[in-house]
């Protein structure tokens, strides 16, 4: 049960630093004068790349809790 909630608390916490980073982006970018081709086109591949990076920590996150051993 433990190791379920870890789990559910890191699922939680990766969506949302992820959507914390792209607001940011969007954010930081709108403000540099980007149009609509920017938000379609290298916004589109940005949270791709970093939706991929979060996944990829999500899975190795549950990876390592479940083989995680108990020191005795």
């Amino acid at each position: 049960m433990n190791k379920l909630l870890t789990i559910l608390f890191g699922l939680g916490t990766l969506a949302f630093v992820y959507y914390v980073a792209m607001v940011l982006i969007g954010c930081i970018s709108s403000m540099c004068g980007a149009g609509y081709d920017y938000f379609c086109g290298t916004y589109c591949r940005i949270a791709l790349l970093v939706g991929i990076i979060a996944a990829s920590m999500f899975v190795f996150q549950v990876f390592t809790t479940l083989h995680h051993k108990k020191a005795k």
